[in-house]
């Protein structure tokens, strides 16, 4: 199954009696991930804070 998330949404992911694989694709990267620099985390806002990676 794939699903898209759209910009600017709350979301999450639940379960209960099933695991879940979850594979991002986050098209705002130029690059990939490193410790330092984390596109998805970079732009996650949690009630109206950002979120520290």
């Amino acid at each position: 199954m794939v699903f898209m998330i759209a910009a600017n949404s709350v979301h999450h992911f639940q379960t209960h009696e099933h695991s879940m694989d979850v594979i991002a694709y986050h098209p705002d990267s130029d690059w990939g991930p490193t410790h330092e620099e984390h596109p998805m985390i970079n732009r996650t806002w949690v009630s109206g804070h950002k979120i520290l990676s």
